[in-house]
């Protein structure tokens, strides 16, 4: 059978390490990013050079 057990835990690190990282943990984030966006022509393009060449037809 499970049982809730509450138990208090002490902090280790001192106080200037706890504001260290609450600091980086509520940084925001860059309003501008370098990350590529989503663009549906591009992914057309890509295919479309990858994309095996039709085989040439043989004259007899």
């Amino acid at each position: 059978m499970l049982t809730d057990v509450n138990t208090t835990a002490t902090p280790v690190a001192s106080s200037a390490e706890e504001v260290a990282v609450t600091a980086l943990l509520t940084e925001g984030e860059a309003a501008v990013s370098d990350a590529p966006l989503f663009h549906p022509p591009a992914n057309q393009v890509i295919l479309l050079l990858l994309s095996p060449k039709a085989p040439k037809e043989k004259d007899r």
